[in-house]
C-alpha cells in the first residue's frame, strides 16, 4: 500500500519477516497453519567471553562458575550478575559471559546489561524467589538503562519496569515465561523494545484467574515496539489497560495465542482511555479476538495492519472477529486488511463507539466453529 505519510513510496500491509532482527528461522517443521519458529542467532556470540567487552574504567564482569567473590575485571570475574550490580555506578557496563544464571538481578541505576549473545546467556529463576528474573527500578537519571544478548527463560515473570525514565531492550529472548513476561509501569517509565522475541509466556496453573500478558503496559507508562514477535502466548498477547498509558509499535508481529484457561486470547487489548498506535504489523492465528478496543477515550490508530486467521474460542468455539471496538472506544484505520477470520471481521457495539477507515479491506471471513453461523465482513 501506499505510505499514508509518504505517499510516493509503499509500505507492507503485516510484516515482511518471520523472525526479529538478531534471530533465525529454527529449521523445525512447523505446525499445521503455524508460522515457522525462531532461535537467536548463534553468529552474534562472537569468539571473545564477553562478546568483544573490553575491560576500560566503568566495565564490570560476570562469569558464571567464576571463583567468589570476584573483582570485577576479566581475570577475576564476579560469578553473579547481582554481585556486578551492587558495584556498578550509573552508566557502568555489566558485560556478562555465556552460561546460565539462576538469580533475581535488580538494577536501580541506570546500567548497560550486555549479554555475550541471546544464544549463550540466560537468566533462569531464583530459588525461592519466584518473582522476576530482571527487575528495573525507581530512578531519576536521564541516562539509559540497557539490556542487550541475553535471554530470560524459566518458571517466574520475564522483566519488570517500575518508574525508570529511560530504557532500552535490544536482541533478547524470553521463552516459557509465567505469568507477564514484561511488566512496564508508571508515569515516568519509557521504554523501547527492538530485535525482542516473547515465547510461550504461560498462565500460572496454580492461578489460572490471573492470567497472563505477554507485555503489559500501565499507570501512564510508554512503550514502543519495533521488530518484535509474541508468538505462542497463553493469554492476552499485548495490554494497554489505563488512562495515559500509551504504546507505538513499527514492525510488530503476534501469532498462535491460545486460550487455555479463558475464552480468548487477544492479540492486543486497548482500555481505559489507553493509547495505541500500529505501523506494520501483522496479528496471526490468535484465540478469539484479533485485537479490542474497550471504553471511553480508548484510542487505536492503525496504518499497514493485517489481521488474519483470527480463531473461534476453543472453549467455547465463539468469536474469532478480527478487530472488536466497543463501550465509546475510537479507532482510526489506514490500509488495513482483516483476511479469514471468523464470525465477523469487525464488530463495533456501544454508545458513542467509532470507526474511521481508509483503505479497509475485510476479506474471507469464516463462520465461527460453535454454530457454523455468521461469517460476516
Amino acid at each position: 500500500m501506499a505510505d499514508p505519510d509518504a505517499p510516493a513510496v509503499c509500505m507492507p500491509v503485516g510484516v515482511t519477516w518471520t523472525c526479529p532482527a538478531g534471530f533465525l528461522i529454527d529449521g523445525k517443521a512447523p505446525g499445521p497453519g503455524a508460522l515457522p519458529g525462531c532461535v537467536p542467532d548463534p553468529a552474534l556470540c562472537g569468539a571473545d567471553t564477553w562478546g568483544g567487552v573490553q575491560e576500560a574504567p566503568g566495565v564490570l564482569f560476570v562469569q558464571a562458575g567464576a571463583k567468589a567473590p570476584g573483582l570485577g575485571s576479566r581475570s577475576a570475574p564476579f560469578s553473579s550478575i547481582q554481585a556486578a550490580s551492587y558495584k556498578a555506578k550509573a552508566g557502568d557496563t555489566i558485560a556478562v559471559a555465556g552460561g546460565v544464571y539462576n538469580e533475581e538481578v535488580v538494577l536501580n541505576k541506570p546500567v548497560a546489561l550486555v549479554g555475550r549473545c541471546a544464544a549463550m546467556v540466560t537468566i533462569g529463576p531464583a530459588p525461592g524467589k519466584p518473582v522476576a528474573s530482571l527487575i528495573l527500578l525507581h530512578h531519576l537519571s536521564p541516562i539509559a538503562s540497557v539490556v542487550r544478548g541475553l535471554t530470560i527463560a524459566g518458571n517466574v515473570m520475564g522483566l519488570s519496569v517500575s518508574g525508570v525514565p529511560l530504557v532500552q531492550i535490544e536482541q533478547v529472548h524470553f521463552k516459557q515465561t509465567v505469568g507477564n513476561a514484561v511488566t512496564v509501569r508508571g508515569g515516568s517509565s519509557t521504554m523501547t523494545m527492538s530485535g525482542v522475541l516473547i515465547e510461550g509466556n504461560r498462565v500460572e496453573s496454580a492461578l489460572p484467574e490471573a492470567g497472563a500478558t505477554a507485555i503489559v503496559i500501565m499507570t501512564g507508562a510508554k512503550v514502543t515496539l519495533r521488530q518484535v514477535r509474541v508468538s505462542g502466548c497463553e493469554s492476552v498477547s499485548v495490554a494497554v489497560i489505563d488512562d495515559k498509558s500509551t504504546f507505538t509499535a513499527d514492525g510488530l508481529l503476534v501469532d498462535q495465542s491460545s486460550a487455555v484457561y479463558h475464552e480468548i486470547a487477544p492479540g492486543l487489548l486497548v482500555g481505559q482511555k489507553a493509547k495505541a498506535s500500529l505501523r506494520s504489523t501483522r496479528m496471526f492465528a490468535v484465540a478469539g479476538l484479533g485485537a479490542v478496543v474497550t471504553g471511553a477515550g480508548a484510542r487505536r490508530e492503525a496504518t499497514g495492519l493485517l489481521i488474519e486467521d483470527t480463531r473461534s474460542s476453543a472453549l467455547s468455539g465463539l468469536g474469532g472477529f478480527g478487530l472488536q471496538l466497543e463501550e465509546g472506544a475510537l479507532a482510526v484505520l489506514r490500509g488495513v486488511r482483516l483476511s479469514g477470520n471468523r464470525t465477523a471481521g469487525i464488530k463495533v457495539g456501544g454508545a458513542g463507539t467509532e470507526l474511521q477507515a481508509t483503505g479497509l479491506v475485510v476479506d474471507h471471513t469464516w463462520a465461527r466453529d460453535a454454530d457454523h453461523k455468521e461469517g460476516r465482513g
